[in-house]
């Protein structure tokens, strides 16, 4: 409202001075069109002043308002990037504690097997047992029959040993030292098939140089650790020798059902 009036004072004031000079009384026309140019181009950026601002107290509100706009619009810019940056940064720290809490987990689950392995063994070790991953070993002191040394062994939840490999082998081995004791191989349903306790069939075997021979209806299998003459050697299943039981261990039991 207030430029419509500031705009149409200026037109009514070059008017009257238009109107003035056309008819000046000295008559000079040369004079009257200079002026009149004169007051067209004062009129013309008058007009223009009151419409675009000039340097009026509105015009300098204007530039001032765009001004802060732009100045607030650069802000929120720069305020919505940084807050963008934030998000994706609390995302990976959010990624990072997940993994971290997960690596955590596994490593407390690890050390609860460690540490109820580490107690089995020592309570199993004052039974007599002895560990060799994944299982436990006893070898008795005393001696007896094949069939009543695997008697004793399901006695203890065990069973006659079944050698599988050949680590297995070399530690039994070592504990025997230069005894001999009975394990769970025979041929006792099919002469010449030896077969484990547990059903499974021979494949890999340890036996002594020329054994199995059969000499005397030797139907079971013991174990030699004679470091100069160690192996397999058939003999009567009715002799009395010392006896290897074995059973898995429970913690390894308990890691794989984890």
């Amino acid at each position: 409202m207030k430029s419509r009036m500031e705009m149409r004072q200026v037109l009514v004031k070059n008017y009257h001075l238009v109107s003035y000079n056309r008819f000046d009384s000295r008559g000079e026309d040369d004079d009257d069109d200079k002026r009149e140019d004169n007051l067209a181009e004062r009129s013309v950026r008058n007009v223009r002043n009151v419409h675009t601002g000039g340097d009026t107290s509105w015009s300098r509100y204007y530039r001032l308002a765009a001004t802060s706009y732009n100045n607030l619009t650069t802000v929120r810019e720069k305020d919505q990037a940084k807050c963008k940056e934030l998000t994706n940064n609390l995302e990976k720290l959010q990624t990072n504690y997940s993994t971290l809490a997960n690596q955590k987990d596994q490593l407390q689950n690890e050390r609860d097997v460690l540490r109820k392995r580490v107690e089995e063994i020592a309570t199993q070790g004052r039974e007599g047992w002895v560990y060799f991953s994944p299982n436990l070993y006893f070898i008795s002191t005393e001696k007896k029959m094949w069939t009543e040394g695997r008697q004793n062994c399901k006695k203890k939840g065990a069973e006659l040993v079944t050698i599988k490999t050949k680590e297995e082998q070399e530690f039994l081995v070592q504990q025997l030292g230069n005894d001999k004791a009975w394990i769970g191989l025979n041929d006792r349903n099919t002469e010449g098939t030896w077969k484990w306790v547990d059903g499974t069939a021979l494949t890999t075997t340890y036996w002594v140089p020329g054994e199995p021979n059969d000499a005397g209806n030797e139907d079971c299998a013991e174990i030699w650790g004679n470091p100069d003459k160690h192996g397999w050697n058939d003999r009567p299943c009715n002799d009395k020798v010392r006896w290897i039981c074995e059973k898995p261990s429970q913690t390894s039991r308990w890691y794989v059902e984890k």
